[in-house]
């Protein structure tokens, strides 16, 4: 099983408040933001991290090395991480994605009960899938629409009455289904577009092929993309929740 973590983007929405770092690399509780990622992925005993980077690559060389927890990391440059949207970074690592894959962002902060969730599902393709109503009305989350308990809609915009849940950004797919979702970015780039988010593609995936949902406790998770929410987090983040 392959392991991979997007970490290229430039993070314009948090203008100057990153020192210009990027946005993985700041301090969240006692780690990196992208170290809760890392934590839990070296739980599951991968043969290799691959770290998808771009803006400022080199201090993701210099802060994490070569390695995490004896775990060795391989980074792959992304040249269109100053685009919008995260649909190349997987482009770019397509050379590993040839048995099932995880993918996941830098900036995910998620309750280890949701991992194990996760992660514990037979189904080789698979997203993680938030079903609290509350959440619905955020226009930053991913939405996905679920039909005969298979996702068949995956979009930031949606009618809310389509909306069955949030996607929060942790996904496996075997490596059929990955090899498929490659085609689909391959037709994109074909016609010039290149600064579409990834979720795009996986939309086009699932109206041939549907995806299962795994859900969520209902405990709390976070997707840092505001210095607000960066913030809230070193004041509430409590580490035994946490990998």
């Amino acid at each position: 099983m392959r392991f991979i973590i997007y970490a290229a983007g430039q993070n314009r929405r948090f203008n100057d408040t990153l020192n210009r770092q990027p946005k993985g690399l700041q301090n969240v509780g006692s780690k990196m933001l992208i170290e809760y990622g890392l934590s839990w992925i070296v739980n599951y005993n991968p043969s290799e991290i691959i770290i998808v980077v771009g803006y400022k690559k080199e201090l993701f060389y210099e802060t994490l090395g070569d390695s995490y927890k004896g775990v060795p990391i391989k980074y792959v440059y992304n040249k269109y991480y100053n685009l919008h949207g995260n649909m190349s970074s997987l482009w770019v690592a397509k050379d590993y994605c040839n048995e099932d894959t995880v993918f996941t962002v830098s900036d995910l902060i998620c309750n280890k009960n949701n991992i194990d969730i996760f992660m514990s599902d037979n189904s080789r393709s698979k997203i993680l899938i938030d079903k609290r109503r509350k959440l619905f009305s955020d226009p930053d989350p991913v939405k996905v629409s679920i039909s005969d308990g298979k996702i068949n809609k995956i979009l930031k915009k949606m009618p809310i009455e389509e909306i069955d849940g949030i996607a929060i950004g942790i996904y496996m797919l075997s490596k059929e289904m990955i090899g498929l979702l490659l085609n689909k970015i391959e037709n994109y780039f074909t016609n010039d577009n290149y600064n579409l988010s990834l979720y795009y593609a996986i939309n086009d995936l699932v109206q041939e092929k549907p995806i299962s949902p795994v859900y969520c406790d209902g405990t709390d998770w976070c997707d840092v993309d505001t210095p607000k929410e960066l913030e809230m987090l070193n004041t509430i983040l409590h580490d035994q929740h946490y990998y």
